[in-house]
């Protein structure tokens, strides 16, 4: 654990992410790690898989045009330290 690879300006991070369905569960999974972004995102089906909790909703403009997106609280683990985030 603890890799990050270099990708133009974003890198990837290997991350255990924590899943809220009936009993906490995890995986492990490459992430990339955008350094100019200003939110975190996720892919909607993957929050949906993992039960994340949704505390709320943001409009955000992409290549789809202006859309609304839950913003869902999410639990990871990288190089074995805790983080919990918001991320849309």
């Amino acid at each position: 654990m603890g890799h990050l690879s270099k990708v133009m300006d974003e890198f990837t991070a290997e991350i255990q992410v924590v899943g809220q369905n009936h009993k906490p569960w995890f995986f492990t999974l490459e992430a990339m790690i955008d350094t100019g972004a200003k939110r975190s995102s996720i892919d909607t089906k993957l929050a949906e898989l993992l039960a994340l909790e949704e505390v709320g909703e943001i409009k955000v403009s992409n290549a789809m045009g202006k859309q609304a997106r839950p913003i869902v609280k999410i639990k990871l683990f990288h190089n074995g330290e805790p983080y919990e985030l918001e991320v849309s």
